[in-house]
């Protein structure tokens, strides 16, 4: 059987008849900054999932609403298709389209008729898609704490987890009617990642999220490692629903080196077994610990050029970090790359050359051998679009002749952006012109 939606638009919890509770992962965070897409393909989409454990707690209660909050409006249609359903792969159980009016702000959907969780369900997917160009970033999430199982996205043909790429927990909710008070911890993903050795004492922190409807005020954290267990007691806390919280675990050791297991657990939510669901409250991970005698060096790779005006400055901030670690020995190696190619430049350069500002899934956006088939061996990063370009395409292509004449290099592909306004200086004047001339054209400028 299929329910059907009807379109609300921004309506308000206060507009529904009967007391209903929102249910999500999310902190309810919504930025210009926090918005994503996934894969190469137009369609895009998130859920949240519901497990089995926090199914059961609502048994009887009913989905009256749905609320998402999208990067951008300009879907096919201004439309999203609305979606409950038992497997993401499957048919919904209730679904419908809505028209997106506005993006970065919560829009609500009211169900015709609610559906009620059975308890039998073994899990309950809540989310969205829509077709969209490659160029707008549609999917919005919290990014805050990462928890696995709970959040998911359409990249490429298939929906994905989207545990461990930083984006923390979509906006997507429910509004439950008349939903019980519960408290229901989360384990969050946690970065233990670091240079440790056997015999020295390290301290660690571990996020955890609230999904329930009601502050969390104290709760025990154990943390165990080598056979045995540190006990610690977190009160005087306020976690609020949706919000996360930071521990700062016991200082821990351990004299074996090599892969060392480590669990992280929550238990005794407010001083009572409070929480609904434990399945999800700890956290596992291999830390590796070297020996006591391992000796460490640091490499330290720079991008420079005979013709770089700004990196002396930049080595000075260099070395000044690197004389904060005094006792680790430094390996400098300074790759002639991405500027003017030099006397030092060798081919193999071309291969370190990324642009290195991470995309939402942690990886260079882009990798040299991308711009490889052209000479000027030069990026630019836009400061329209935020890519990198070869500034052979813009600026740099142009060359003045002795008549006054600017030339274009033939091997130029043009502005990839067609609408930017470049700027071009010679003898003192200045030329503004809406998109760089084709190869060979010439253009008279005075000066």
């Amino acid at each position: 059987m299929k329910y059907t939606f009807l379109s609300l638009l921004l309506m308000a919890l206060s507009t529904f008849s009967i007391k209903a509770s929102t249910i999500g992962y999310t902190n309810g965070t919504i930025s210009r900054t926090s918005v994503f897409r996934m894969g190469s393909t137009t369609k895009q989409g998130q859920a949240i999932r519901l497990s089995k454990e926090k199914l059961q707690m609502l048994k009887g209660k009913s989905i009256s609403a749905v609320n998402i909050a999208v990067g951008s409006r300009n879907t096919t249609g201004n439309t999203a298709h609305v979606f409950i359903a038992t497997s993401l792969d499957g048919t919904p159980i209730a679904e419908g389209d809505l028209s997106l009016t506005k993006a970065l702000q919560w829009l609500t959907y009211t169900l015709d008729t609610p559906y009620v969780i059975t308890g039998e369900e073994t899990e309950l997917y809540i989310g969205y898609t829509a077709e969209i160009v490659t160029t707008y970033n549609m999917l919005s999430a919290d990014f805050d704490a990462d928890i696995p199982g709970c959040n998911y996205a359409y990249k490429d043909g298939e929906w994905t987890d989207t545990y461990g790429i930083g984006a923390g927990c979509a906006n997507i909710t429910a509004e439950i009617a008349d939903a019980p008070s519960f408290c229901d911890i989360i384990m969050a993903r946690n970065n233990l990642d670091g240079y440790y050795t056997a015999g020295k004492d390290y301290t660690f922190s571990a996020k955890i999220k609230n999904f329930g409807t009601k502050a969390v005020t104290s709760f025990n954290t154990d943390m165990d490692i080598d056979g045995k267990t540190i006990a610690m007691k977190v009160e005087g806390v306020n976690i609020q629903p949706g919000a996360s919280y930071s521990i700062t675990l016991p200082e821990l050791s351990t004299t074996t080196s090599g892969n060392t297991p480590i669990t992280i657990s929550v238990n005794n939510v407010n001083d009572t077994d409070d929480d609904i669901d434990m399945s999800d409250n700890a956290y596992s991970e291999n830390i590796f610990f070297y020996p006591a005698d391992m000796e460490r060096n640091m490499l330290v790779e720079g991008f420079t050029g005979q013709a770089c005006s700004n990196c002396p400055a930049g080595h000075s901030i260099m070395n000044n970090a690197i004389s904060k670690y005094a006792e680790i020995p430094a390996v400098v190696v300074e790759h002639h790359s991405g500027y003017y190619p030099d006397m030092f430049t060798m081919a193999e350069d071309m291969d370190y050359l990324f642009d290195l500002r991470s995309s939402h899934h942690g990886e260079p956006r882009h990798k040299s051998a991308h711009w490889r088939s052209c000479p000027c061996n030069r990026l630019h990063i836009c400061h329209q679009c935020a890519e990198p370009h070869h500034l052979c395409q813009r600026q740099q292509a142009i060359r003045i002749d002795e008549d006054g004449k600017l030339i274009l290099r033939g091997y130029t592909r043009g502005d990839p952006h067609t609408d930017h306004q470049a700027t071009y200086r010679t003898a003192g004047s200045t030329e503004h012109l809406q998109r760089v001339p084709d190869p060979g054209q010439h253009i008279r400028i005075s000066g």
